[in-house]
């Protein structure tokens, strides 16, 4: 019996080419092109249609080669085999390409004009491939050897995917068709029932300042404690199903049993304490039924109460949503509660990037993205004496932590209340002016303002309307008719 070989005795099997290699390039397909646009140059402007850049081939060789062509190209001669051997000559590289037999070779064998796109797309498909895998390849190394977070992995992967599907080629449009569709746009009752590519507020007059928040856009509300900031966010949500809109709203500083009451007492006018008793009387109850059937008919609204999340979970949340249910805006509550994706020297490079981020995010995923900020204290150093119509409304260079959140916005809104404006700067509630704003309604409203501080379509201005403080809600003055009563009759909420 033959004495059985070690494993280090064995010989070595001979290794067959990684089928991975194979799978991520195509030379019977480069080969193809090249013959193709030498054997009949006017090939050249299809091929360019596709192939973009001399890098989508695999072999070097290959890229040399069509980059003679494409200088022939430019120079308007025709890319034959022998301009193309005069040109690699030219540029010192056709002993590099394997000379003229190698040229020969390729025009000489068979060869088929007819599917000279089709190829095109098999090298760019290929290359996009290579490419998908190679950032893979990294974004993994970079994880194992500690580099990268769970999130920001997920995010990388989330990146090189989408971008890959969402490669396209540039399309090419007329100015006549473009300005027909737009004119079309502009007339159809779509647009003018306010149910374009935009969202809306409650208050008419807003609307009529800012002409809505607009896709792509990112736009702030901001205010001191306790003025509205966040009921105004929640509010253009909830505000926006009527227009068949969906929105993802993050709710960094509220539990999830918080949200609930405040979609509630919107819906209703019970008020939180009435909803703490749990004691309802018939009206009441009546009117949580009616709240309930309305959610659940326009329920395009979705929360998530996660506390600790960055800019790159909301990204990848959002992205998540889009693809399965569609969305049209996102609103972050608020921008300082964010937790860093890494760290940062200081504060305000820390909120500088997030809101560049978000600003990105709106763009990417063809989202109105709204932000909710706080103040710094400085605004409650402006001058307020309402009879003399100061009334200290905040600046964009207040809000809290960076100037950048003033640079990439497209919309500041600041909300204000009169009545809580007293009691920020120290007065009474036993003064005269105190109770002259207390009594400036009797139907329970109180006087508000949203400030328009920053416009891209318009100049700032400020926009008087009503405070519901059962309902928590912001409306129009025209709308106002006592006890929150100002709502229009076919509205969600």
């Amino acid at each position: 019996m033959p004495r059985q070989r070690s494993r280090e005795q064995r010989p070595k099997r001979e290794g067959k080419r990684p089928k991975s290699l194979e799978f991520l390039q195509s030379i019977d397909a480069e080969q193809q092109v090249l013959a193709a646009v030498m054997r009949e140059p006017e090939c050249v402007d299809l091929v360019l249609d596709v192939i973009t850049s001399p890098d989508v081939f695999s072999v070097g060789i290959h890229q040399t080669i069509w980059r003679a062509v494409l200088n022939l190209y430019d120079r308007q001669v025709p890319s034959d085999i022998t301009t193309v051997a005069e040109e690699l000559v030219k540029m010192q590289a056709l002993d590099d390409v394997g000379g003229r037999v190698y040229l020969i070779e390729l025009v000489g064998g068979s060869v088929t004009t007819a599917n000279v796109v089709e190829h095109a797309n098999i090298i760019v498909e290929k290359a996009r491939l290579r490419k998908m895998a190679m950032e893979l390849t990294a974004a993994v190394e970079e994880a194992v050897d500690g580099q990268l977070e769970s999130s920001e992995l997920v995010e990388r992967v989330d990146n090189i995917v989408s971008g890959a599907v969402e490669e396209r080629k540039v399309e090419v449009f007329s100015a006549g068709l473009l300005v027909a569709d737009y004119i079309m746009e502009l007339t159809s009752p779509q647009k003018q029932f306010g149910k374009e590519a935009y969202l809306e507020t409650r208050i008419g007059a807003l609307n009529g300042q800012i002409t809505g928040l607009f896709k792509e856009d990112m736009t702030i509300i901001a205010g001191p404690p306790s003025m509205g900031k966040s009921s105004l966010a929640l509010d253009i949500a909830v505000w926006n199903t009527m227009l068949g809109k969906s929105t993802l709203y993050f709710a960094l500083d509220e539990r999830l049993a918080a949200m609930k009451q405040r979609l509630l007492t919107s819906a209703t006018g019970i008020t939180n304490a009435r909803l703490y008793q749990g004691r309802f009387t018939e009206a009441e109850i009546g009117a949580m039924t009616e709240a309930m059937g309305r959610y659940l008919q326009n329920d395009r609204t979705f929360l998530t109460s996660r506390t600790d999340m960055s800019v790159v979970d909301i990204r990848a949340v959002s992205r998540r949503h889009k693809r399965r249910y569609g969305l049209d805006a996102i609103i972050v509550d608020y921008v300082q509660l964010l937790r860093p994706h890494r760290d940062f020297e200081r504060r305000d490079l820390e909120v500088a990037e997030q809101s560049r981020l978000l600003k990105a995010l709106a763009k990417e995923l063809e989202v109105a993205v709204i932000v909710v900020s706080q103040l710094n204290r400085d605004y409650s150093k402006l001058p307020f004496n309402p009879a003399k119509g100061l009334y200290g409304f905040p600046q964009p260079s207040q809000l809290r932590d960076s100037g950048a959140l003033e640079q990439e916005a497209n919309i500041i809104l600041f909300t204000w209340n009169v009545l809580r404006a007293f009691m920020l700067h120290g007065f009474s509630q036993d003064t005269a002016e105190y109770r002259k704003e207390k009594n400036y309604f009797l139907d329970g409203v109180e006087r508000a303002f949203i400030v328009v501080a920053k416009n891209k379509l318009g100049p700032p201005a400020v926009v008087e309307c009503r405070w519901d403080p059962k309902r928590m809600v912001f409306y129009s003055v025209e709308s106002s008719s006592g006890g929150g009563q100002g709502y229009d009759d076919d509205a969600p909420f």
